[in-house]
Parts: C-alpha cells; sequence; structure tokens
C-alpha cells in the first residue's frame, strides 16, 4: 500500500504528446496538516500491524522449542504496539468525521392546522344558550337581528354571527344547513338560523312580524330556552 502527499514539483517538464497534464493544489491549512500526519501513521502503524501477526504465526509453531523467552516478551511487546494502533485508528475516525462539513435538516415550520368546522361550530354554540347565524347582506337575516336585540331582552346576552364577515362563513353555512337543521328530509332551510339551547329554532321569517305582535313569537321562544334563559318581550310587565 502506498501513500501519495504531494503532487509533481512545479518545476516538473510538461508534456510535449498532446495529452493534457491537471495539476492539483494541495491545501496547507491545518487540517491538511492533521491528514498528512494522520496517513503516515497510519501507514508506518500499519507495517508493525502486518509484523505482529506475521510473529503471532511464527512464534506459534516455535515458541514452544525456543529456550529464549526473549521472543516472547517481544511478541508482547508487538501485540502492545497492535492495540495502540487500533486505538488510535479508532480515534482518527472519530476526529476525521467531526471535522466533516456537516449540514443540519431543520424541520420545517408547521403550517396552521387546516379549519375545523364542527370543532369552530361548537365553540361557538357554548358561548350563548341563544346563537343566531345570520348574513348582514339578507333582509331575512337582518330583521331577525334587529327583531332579537330591540324587542327583546334576553339573558344571557345573544351571541350574533355574521357569516358575511366571518373568514369561513360559507363552511359554517354548509355544516349547519347539512347537519343541524330540522330539514325533515326535504325543506331547505335559509338563512337565518336560531340556536337556543345548542338546538335548532325554526322560525317563520315571512310571518315574523305578527307572530311577535300576537305573543306566538315569545312562547316559541319561551318554551326552547327554558329555565336557561331570561326572555322577555320589551314594553311589556314582566308580570303579563
Amino acid at each position: 500500500m502506498c501513500v501519495i502527499l504531494s503532487g509533481k514539483p512545479s518545476h516538473a517538464p510538461q508534456s510535449t504528446t498532446g495529452n493534457y497534464t491537471m495539476t492539483k493544489q494541495l491545501g496547507t491549512t491545518p487540517a491538511t496538516r492533521t491528514a498528512r500526519i494522520v496517513s503516515s501513521t497510519l501507514l508506518v502503524l500499519g507495517l508493525i500491524t502486518f509484523l505482529v501477526f506475521t510473529w503471532n504465526d511464527y512464534s506459534e509453531q516455535n515458541i514452544a522449542n525456543d529456550p529464549n523467552p526473549t521472543r516472547s516478551l517481544l511478541s508482547e511487546d508487538l501485540l502492545m504496539l497492535a492495540n495502540t494502533f487500533d486505538e488510535i485508528k479508532s480515534r482518527t475516525s472519530i476526529v476525521s468525521h467531526q471535522e466533516r462539513p456537516t449540514t443540519t435538516l431543520q424541520a420545517l415550520p408547521s403550517h396552521a392546522a387546516a379549519f375545523n368546522v364542527q370543532q369552530h361550530f361548537t365553540q361557538i354554540i357554548h358561548t350563548s344558550p341563544v346563537v343566531l347565524f345570520m348574513k348582514s347582506s339578507q333582509d331575512d337575516s337582518r330583521l331577525m337581528r334587529d327583531l332579537l336585540q330591540k324587542e327583546y331582552e334576553i339573558s344571557p346576552e345573544i351571541a350574533v354571527v355574521d357569516l358575511d364577515k366571518h373568514t369561513h362563513g360559507a363552511a359554517l353555512q354548509d355544516y349547519i344547513r347539512l347537519n343541524k337543521l330540522d330539514n325533515r328530509g326535504t325543506a331547505y332551510v335559509k338563512l337565518p338560523y336560531l340556536f337556543i339551547n345548542e338546538q335548532f329554532v325554526h322560525v317563520d321569517v315571512k310571518n315574523v312580524k305578527s307572530l311577535h305582535k300576537d305573543g306566538a313569537l315569545l312562547k316559541t321562544f319561551k318554551d326552547a330556552a327554558g329555565e336557561n334563559v331570561f326572555w322577555h318581550k320589551t314594553g311589556v310587565p314582566s308580570n303579563s
């Protein structure tokens, strides 16, 4: 085995046969000098290892008949050198590994979790016993909102969700329409959607004014609210 540590001298004659010469400059950094020293050490210790194994083969055949104990001592010394060589080789491997440039792959920042419409609906519905989902761009929604906020005293206070202004308003509306309404399998219920005690309460918005006037609407609200919500029509004595 032969290890070449340097290239051709700069004054070496160049070939004129048409072949090109490629010269590689060797660096003189501390890492390069360390590599040269390690390579030389490995070469010398490799020769010692070869002698150790050769001597062991010889000693196994002749040591029993050899009256001179010096050879046994020499074999033990060579074995110690071989062990030293293995230790140096192991440490050199660790150093070489540490000197190599490493690339650390960092985990990409996780994106925000996808919108969970079911979970979000549950969070909204728990904000108040009375929740109204509406759209400020629709007449029926504005009518119901104004009626509840201006014509009734409700406690706890009603929570109004304007789907026009909600980031995921369309997803919420579809989820409610498909999963939370009493459609009876056929009817398509339009906004607004009123929930009392987490249950959908259907209100005939087209006739809501007359229902409000004759007290039928208040009865519907009170029946759905039970004892969890105080519901009173403004302008009317509370004992009436």
